[in-house]
């Protein structure tokens, strides 16, 4: 099992900073949705792109305020860090391949299978204790995630698509990659800066993301898309990149993975809003009604005692 430095238990000052911080991260993570659905660019091009601004961005930041932070890394703290790098970008490609087979329903869903897969291997890795409110907030979350999702249809929405089988696979495969994201990242963030962390993550996801686009034909030259995609990709990476990773790195340090790992299944209540303002689509009442329930399991997971 892995040690953890557990004095940012639930209730503590810097805890509570470090919760309230987490809406922050769903709202700006959630225009990621509005964004990717507004770009006509291929999906490889899309997160190669993305993660690639991130990068600049966290950088630059270190270059100018964590310059010497980077001599806190250990041999193997570099090590892990770009494994972590390696895991996101493989969250992110197979994610948007589980879209090309399957419906965005399904594919949303099943994704959400990353805060069990969290919640189960934080406890036995990183022992973490799993309150029955998380547990309790978890199951909420969840269902009001598949409810949403799925527009209480259910079944159905699962069998659709090129490939199904293939899509549904991928969209679990992706969750589990992102569970491993949060999991590594919560172990390192005890001795690491934030930045710095994220830097050296972005740095190896975008490599990872670069060499898959150029693997599969996409063309990456930067004369090959408008000025009009180079400010969706650039949105991209600064907001739910660069914005929302910072502040979620940094409050991971302070609070259980699987709690933060909850938080995220908000991203598809405020993505909805943000469809309705930005795009037209109305949500219907599956989406209302799954929406409240996952606010409500957030709310009771990441409440303080």
């Amino acid at each position: 099992m892995f040690e953890l430095d557990h004095r940012g238990a639930l209730g503590d000052d810097t805890t509570t900073q470090a919760l309230s911080v987490l809406p922050l991260v769903v709202l700006v993570g959630a225009t990621s949705a509005v964004l990717v659905k507004l770009s006509s660019a291929p999906s490889a091009v899309k997160v190669s792109y993305r993660l690639g601004f991130a990068t600049l961005g966290f950088a630059a930041f270190s270059a100018i305020a964590y310059r010497d932070a980077f001599r806190e890394f250990s041999g193997r703290d570099l090590l892990v860090a770009s494994a972590s790098g390696i895991v996101l970008g493989g969250h992110y490609l197979v994610w948007f391949e589980s879209l090309l087979w399957t419906t965005v329903a399904a594919s949303t869903t099943l994704v959400q299978t990353q805060t069990i897969f969290v919640a189960a291997l934080a406890y036995l890795l990183l022992d973490e204790n799993v309150t029955r409110r998380t547990v309790a907030g978890l199951v909420f979350a969840v269902a009001g995630a598949a409810f949403m999702s799925l527009g209480g249809l259910a079944v159905g929405s699962l069998l659709n698509g090129a490939n199904p089988v293939l899509g549904n696979l991928l969209a679990i495969a992706a969750g589990l990659l992102f569970a491993g994201y949060i999991l590594i990242s919560r172990w390192i963030r005890q001795r690491v800066a934030a930045i710095p962390y994220v830097t050296v993550v972005h740095l190896l996801a975008t490599v990872v993301a670069f060499l898959f686009a150029a693997g599969t034909g996409e063309s990456v030259a930067l004369w090959a898309y408008p000025r009009y995609e180079w400010l969706l990709f650039f949105a991209m990476g600064f907001g739910p990149s660069f914005v929302a990773q910072s502040l979620s790195n940094w409050a991971i340090r302070y609070v259980p993975s699987n709690v933060v790992s909850v938080s995220y299944l908000g991203t598809p209540v405020v993505s909805s809003i943000y469809a309705l303002v930005f795009l037209a689509e109305v949500p219907g009442v599956g989406t209302l009604v799954g929406g409240a329930l996952t606010l409500f399991g957030i709310y009771v997971a990441i409440r303080t005692p």
